[in-house]
């Protein structure tokens, strides 16, 4: 059993935890909320793959083509796959059809995610990195339904400043979507863009004292080191 402590009466120079026990505690934390909340790291890189249907559907870091194609392929899953295909596709990003194919032969065969926009069809490979974060950040958003918190970690990465901020004002719009089941989603971003709107929380992170601190909007520094954003809804 233990004591109910109130942060004030904790003497901080007193109370520390060694590095270890801050990882199991954090560990174990992410172990608590994972079938409820869902992080997008920063390394949403495309990579060679092979086919391996044995991976499932689950999309993540360097298995995005096996995740995609899976999905496809998963009759009970398949209305994932076709919002995927059509948020990739349609407004506001509208960079192409999406499928797939083999490409290479025998054991040098690999499986690629073709796009196809104004009757030119290329590997994803061959497009820009921004494109391919899109959809990296698409398929994560509509690839595992139970969760009901985002946490992206730099989602302007290769993106330019236009393409920012019609992402982000995507991520914003879902929050109050019908049928979309994710209530909060919780940005980190070193873009100034992310900043300039009104329709979510902003907070300021700095190191102050070898110590995390956030700060809020008016506490906001000339070259900001990070920023984080909560967008909820609570409907």
């Amino acid at each position: 059993d233990y004591d109910l402590v109130h942060p004030e009466e904790i003497d901080k120079d007193e109370f520390t935890l060694s590095e270890d026990l801050r990882s199991a505690l954090v560990d174990g934390l992410n172990e608590m909320l994972t079938d409820s909340v869902t992080v997008i790291g920063s390394q949403r890189f495309v990579t060679t793959e092979r086919e391996d249907r044995s991976l499932g559907c689950e999309v993540t870091s360097g298995q995005l083509k096996n995740g995609l194609f899976n999905l496809s392929l998963d009759k009970s899953r398949h209305q994932e796959f076709d919002r995927i295909r059509q948020w990739f596709a349609g407004a506001p990003f509208s960079y192409g059809e999406i499928s797939f194919a083999r490409t290479g032969d025998g054991d040098q065969q690999t499986l690629q995610v073709m796009v196809e926009k104004n009757d030119l069809r290329l590997p994803i490979d061959r497009l820009g990195s921004g494109i391919q974060q899109t959809l990296a950040i698409i398929a994560h958003l509509n690839a595992n339904p139970s969760a009901r918190v985002y946490a992206i970690e730099e989602p302007e990465a290769n993106l330019s400043p236009e393409s920012q901020r019609v992402l982000l004002e995507r991520l914003i719009s879902l929050i109050s979507e019908p049928g979309f089941p994710v209530s909060q989603m919780i940005l980190t971003s070193h873009s100034p863009i992310f900043s300039q709107q009104s329709l979510a929380k902003v907070m300021f992170v700095k190191m102050s004292g070898g110590c995390t601190c956030l700060g809020d909007t008016q506490e906001v520094p000339q070259f900001m080191s990070s920023m984080t954003l909560a967008m909820e809804n609570w409907n």
